[in-house]
């Protein structure tokens, strides 16, 4: 059984409360559970990456789909269906793109352009 860390390999865009809600997730998903690596590959600063499979589920696009994590952009068999995934989240809203970690305009003071994510665990 694949041991996976969580920490280094998911990037969070939030990290006071995104990166505890994508842990916390990726642990229900895959935790002490059987699953496979295919397709190992380093990222552009070197840190190891695959996909992950759990049966026939791609733990990949499920934590993009939640909207969690951010897509990270390397080629793999799966490049489509992941990035996919990764514009419908943030098109939809969700997690890190959430109004509650993600702003465009300053609510508390419309006319500052200072802004910042308000999201803690």
């Amino acid at each position: 059984m694949a041991k996976i860390r969580t920490y280094p390999t998911i990037q969070f865009l939030n990290y006071n409360y995104g990166g505890y809600v994508a842990k916390d997730l990726l642990t229900k998903l895959v935790d002490q559970k059987k699953i496979r690596v295919e397709e190992k590959i380093m990222d552009q600063s070197g840190r190891p990456m695959a996909l992950i499979y759990l049966g026939n589920t791609l733990i990949n696009q499920t934590m993009l789909e939640s909207g969690w994590v951010h897509y990270h952009s390397d080629q793999t068999s799966q490049t489509e269906s992941i990035q996919a995934a990764a514009n419908q989240a943030k098109a939809d809203r969700l997690g890190i793109f959430s109004q509650q970690c993600y702003q465009k305009e300053n609510l508390d003071n419309p006319k500052c352009n200072i802004k910042a994510a308000t999201c803690n665990k």
